[in-house]
């Protein structure tokens, strides 16, 4: 990690892609690179393929599936089974959510039966949870319950199921007491796998809460929290889905006191608090035993502390935390902005945290990248928080900056820009024995020894990914300053630094988010989010729902980031 950071590396060498904050602008900017014919949008994909920047060839594959054509989702099913740009795992990822949004009707199923047909690799599961729920949805409701049956691989069984649940239909209920039967089959991981997957359909199908057939589901569920077999990470699972199912205050393991909200048949009116709190990150307290903090360090962090930022920290508790006595509150001698805040609020909850809870730092602006002395998920005690102390106390920000009209630094400078993708992909990707390469939302090592509960702490929207290229500039985009969102004066240039599909909404779809979804579709991490200053207030939130945890704002953002 570095101690002292300068001007970041991405600024120098060349200007970032982004379109203006001003809506209207960028609606139109938009407009102005809308291919108008089907024709038009496949000339341009296959254009676009050789392209360096992943932004542009991501666009230009959702702008191609807007229209709609079986020609394109051809296009797009080989682009997926070939890969023929990289980076490998955004084309296949970015390819499944484009193919899931825009051939989601009849007469594409026969298509994307063939295709899950060609797909049947753990890491597909994502394209199945796609796939699969658009056929249950539209007349091949029968064969997807057959897979869900004969399907050996426990990912993409469980992406089955999930998405059946997301369809809404009672088979998704009526497959849970068959799926947890005394025939289940697999590694204890496995298992947990599946089980948790009948968590998540019981949550989104909780509108038939009091039926016969939820109870029956849900009663083969809740039994889980008693067999010894079933993976603690499992039942923590388990228990936060039945909290928010029955808006109950704590998340715990009472076989019993779950059975009587199963046979109460109505949601409570004490929702709100986790239980036993083993975190507390910003007022808002946690119960995971493997918790990660992703701590903005970009540029903007250097801005002072607004009013109502400083009031809301040193007022009245509001995010459901537990009250402060004296001893607890923070060094405001030692905080002047918001990087500041940040750092002592961080210090306060390492200092704070048990000492068998395993925890990880990762600090992200251009990169993210995890602090020294947590190198994976460790544990807690006296000698690695004192390290995390020193460490964080040994950032510095370097001098301000000013090279030109739309890359200003007059705070000064950190880690540069906002990269939220890479680091919700090192969040995903840690784990007690180091840091997986790939493949982070089947990985058995993610379940076993990664993350159960994330705290996203950030002032900006996001401004770049992990997947910067620079390319010939497209007529749409504008140059500036990515990470406060400033236009600059000169459109001269004729190439521009493009981020990766994880910055903002291309055509229709937010990747940033989708991503997000896809790497917690089996994780089933809880991810809890912090805004201050110039946040994106829907993203954020977002994320939260994601992760079934809670969104503190500090202050109100700024609505409308693309």
């Amino acid at each position: 990690m570095r101690k002292v950071v300068g001007v970041s590396v991405v600024m120098l060498l060349a200007v970032a892609a982004f379109v203006v904050m001003d809506s209207h602008r960028a609606d139109a900017q938009r407009q102005a690179g809308m291919p108008g014919s089907f024709e038009e949008a496949r000339n341009a994909y296959q254009q676009h393929l050789g392209r360096p920047s992943s932004y542009i060839r991501t666009r230009s594959a959702e702008r191609m599936a807007s229209f709609r054509q079986q020609e394109g989702f051809d296009l797009l099913m080989q682009r997926y089974q070939r890969l023929p740009d990289g980076p490998d795992e955004v084309v296949r990822h970015t390819t499944a959510s484009i193919c899931g949004e825009f051939y989601d009707n009849e007469q594409f199923v026969e298509t994307w039966e063939e295709w899950l047909a060609r797909s049947g690799r753990t890491n597909d599961s994502w394209l199945w949870f796609h796939g699969q729920r658009i056929r249950a949805r539209h007349g091949q409701l029968d064969e997807v319950l057959h897979q869900l049956e004969r399907e050996r691989d426990v990912f993409l069984r469980a992406a089955t199921l999930e998405a059946l649940g997301a369809t809404g239909r009672p088979e998704a209920l009526e497959a849970i007491p068959q799926l947890l039967g005394d025939r289940m089959r697999g590694s204890r991981i496995e298992q947990g796998v599946l089980i948790e997957a009948c968590a998540s359909v019981l949550y989104r199908m909780r509108h038939e809460l009091g039926s016969e057939l939820y109870k029956e589901a849900a009663t083969h569920v809740i039994q889980k929290l008693g067999e010894r077999r079933v993976p603690d990470r499992t039942k923590l699972v388990i228990a936060r889905h039945l909290k928010e199912i029955f808006n109950e205050p704590e998340a715990h393991d009472d076989v019993h006191a779950w059975m009587r909200s199963l046979e109460r048949g109505t949601r409570g009116d004490e929702g709100g608090h986790q239980g036993p709190t083993r975190v507390e990150f910003m007022d808002i307290p946690a119960v995971g035993d493997r918790v990660v903090f992703l701590i903005d360090t970009s540029d903007s962090m250097l801005v002072p502390l607004s009013e109502e930022e400083e009031e809301e920290l040193r007022g009245p508790v509001t995010g459901g935390g537990r009250d402060r006595d004296s001893e607890d509150e923070l060094p405001w001698d030692k905080i002047n902005n918001r990087f500041e805040l940040a750092r002592e609020e961080l210090k306060r909850t390492v200092g704070n945290l048990p000492d068998d809870l395993y925890f990880t730092v990762v600090v992200y602006g251009d990169e993210a990248e995890l602090l020294d002395s947590t190198p994976r998920l460790v544990q807690a005690n006296s000698r690695v928080k004192r390290a995390v102390i020193a460490e964080l106390d040994a950032i510095k920000a370097g001098p301000a900056r000013d090279t030109g009209d739309h890359m200003r630094r007059q705070y000064g400078t950190l880690n540069g820009n906002t990269n939220i993708h890479g680091a919700f992909l090192k969040a995903f990707r840690v784990t007690t024995r180091g840091v997986l390469r790939e493949d982070e939302h089947v990985n058995t090592q993610g379940f076993e020894n990664g993350a159960d509960t994330i705290f996203l702490l950030s002032d900006a929207a996001p401004s770049v990914d992990s997947f910067m290229q620079v390319d010939r500039r497209e007529p749409e985009d504008m140059a500036g300053d990515p990470e406060y969102r400033r236009r600059a004066e000169d459109q001269s240039a004729t190439h521009l630094r493009y981020p990766g599909p994880y910055v903002r909404r291309l055509h229709q779809i937010n990747h940033l988010i989708e991503d997000v979804r896809r790497m917690n579709l089996h994780r089933k991490a809880e991810i809890h989010t912090i805004g201050m200053g110039a946040f994106d207030p829907g993203l954020l939130e977002a994320f939260a729902q994601v992760g079934m945890g809670q969104f503190r704002p500090l202050t109100e953002g700024h609505q409308g980031f693309d």
